[in-house]
């Protein structure tokens, strides 16, 4: 599954994390290359890492409450957030922009009237 975080095991240290990178699959992180993440608004926690492999960063959401546990045990220390505001800004309600509209839109601007053609 992408963006998992995998159990620790022998041949790993504790500065180290397995995550499933969407890109590389499974890889090795350093700890240092790690986020732990709460968020204030819903609770949850999220690892944001940089991948060894391709360099990209990734999340892993909804980690289990032991995996929060190991991850501050290793030294991660949690970095608290909020959702952007416009998460619950009120959603348009009016119908929906169709080709149609982007077509006559299209017309309207071959024209030079076309800002006062809006005021109509």
């Amino acid at each position: 599954m992408a963006g998992s975080v995998g159990r620790r095991n022998a041949a790993r240290s504790r500065r180290d994390v397995m995550v499933t990178c969407r890109d590389c699959g499974d890889v090795v992180v350093p700890i240092d290359r790690c986020q732990l993440r709460r968020c204030d608004d819903d609770g949850m926690h999220s690892l944001a890492y940089r991948c060894r492999g391709c360099g990209n960063r990734d999340v892993v959401t909804e980690l289990h409450a032991n995996e929060v546990v190991e991850l501050i045990d290793a030294g991660l220390s949690v970095i608290a957030w909020e959702l952007p505001a416009e998460v619950n800004e009120a959603r348009f309600a009016g119908a929906s922009l169709t080709l149609d509209d982007l077509l006559d839109f299209h017309l309207l601007l071959e024209h030079d009237t076309w800002f006062d053609s809006l005021d109509r």
